[in-house]
């Protein structure tokens, strides 16, 4: 979404808001939610909504996981001084 491009995290998770209010289910919203919420630090908010996601598509919620650890790592190490991955 261009919110999103634009790094104006609290539109574009407003706009993904919405479209869950009219389809709970779409895995793509929740896909990019979860994203948001974790970027902007609301980890209990992530959790939330990944586990929403996990219930509409176990197989695909697991690129989910992997983007946001590998996310963490990442931080650590550069908090760490070692460097991205």
């Amino acid at each position: 979404m261009k919110a999103q491009e634009n790094g104006e995290s609290v539109k574009a998770i407003q706009l993904y808001e919405q479209v869950l209010d009219n389809n709970p289910n779409h895995f793509s919203a929740l896909f990019e939610i979860t994203d948001l919420y974790w970027e902007s630090q609301k980890f209990d908010k992530a959790v939330d909504i990944y586990t929403r996601a996990f219930k509409v598509n176990p197989v695909r919620t697991g690129a989910i996981a992997i983007k946001l650890w590998t996310r963490t790592t990442a931080r650590k190490k550069i908090r760490a001084g070692r460097g991205a991955i």
